[in-house]
């Protein structure tokens, strides 16, 4: 969670927006994690060049 509340979108589809007709699960829960939340791994490519 972050200082406003918000959390790290994780995936292209948000939490609590769609859920699976069988089974009421979320989606975002159902399909995992797609794109991980990294704070070490963000600061060091924050560094890195950057094309124009």
């Amino acid at each position: 969670m972050m200082k406003d509340g918000s959390t790290p979108l994780n995936g292209i589809v948000p939490a609590n927006f769609t859920f699976n007709p069988k089974t009421g699960e979320d989606f975002r829960k159902y399909s995992g994690d797609l794109v991980p939340y990294d704070l070490k791994k963000a600061k060091a490519e924050w560094h890195l060049p950057r094309s124009s």
